[in-house]
């Protein structure tokens, strides 16, 4: 029998058959979800791709890529949560907070004031410290300031710019000097 006489549930099951063989052994060692519960998703996935309604584009793949995709991003989603079996070997019933993951977790209102602070202070900084290269550079010859600031050696930058090397080097000397001594900053 072909493709095309078999029904969405033979379809789906041989598509889950096939998946089953070849790859789920590789969710067993990183998913907090039991062995049955990623059975019972993939089979879910395959019955939806037989049935036709799933996403699938064929352009994109093939359907056994696109279902251990749906499947790698089920168990990715629900890896930091502590698995059932955990759960359930507690003498107590833990709060449905610790059971959510940690995405589905909503912040504290003074968690996400705090983290507001903080990244337009780290902006701040970063502002301040650009614009004080800037103002460090502003008014220096470029020869001078690839040797200073970049790094560069001295024989490459006096030969690329055409720069008599001891005038150079003066040059050089003179803001390093300029700078030890705190005059060296412009603005």
């Amino acid at each position: 029998m072909n493709e095309t006489q078999m029904t969405a549930t033979q379809s789906a099951q041989a598509l889950f058959t096939s998946l089953l063989d070849e790859q789920v052994h590789l969710f067993a060692g990183v998913s907090t979800l039991s062995m049955d519960d990623v059975r019972q998703s993939l089979y879910l996935f395959c019955l939806e791709h037989a049935a036709g309604l799933d996403a699938f584009n064929p352009l994109l793949g093939t359907p056994k890529n696109y279902i251990m995709g749906r499947m790698w991003g089920l168990i990715e989603r629900w890896r930091p949560m502590s698995s059932l079996d955990d759960m359930l070997s507690d003498d107590h019933d833990p709060p449905i907070r610790q059971r959510l993951p940690d995405a589905m977790q909503a912040p504290g209102v003074e968690a996400a004031l705090i983290a507001r602070a903080q990244r337009q202070t780290e902006d701040q900084i970063r502002d301040d410290l650009e614009l004080s290269s800037r103002k460090s550079l502003h008014g220096l010859p470029t020869a001078v300031a690839l040797v200073t600031h970049c790094d560069r050696p001295l024989s490459e930058v006096a030969r690329r710019c055409g720069k008599n090397r001891w005038r150079l080097r003066q040059a050089v000397r003179q803001q390093r000097s300029g700078l030890a001594q705190g005059g060296g900053l412009a603005g």
